[in-house]
């Protein structure tokens, strides 16, 4: 995979509204 120079991909966990954790990964 490519190196730290804008290929980022980050994971956050968030609480979604109905109350369950899910995952939103974005990709720079």
């Amino acid at each position: 995979r490519p190196a730290a120079s804008g290929g980022l991909s980050t994971a956050v966990l968030v609480q979604s509204p109905g109350g369950g954790p899910i995952l939103a990964a974005a990709t720079d």
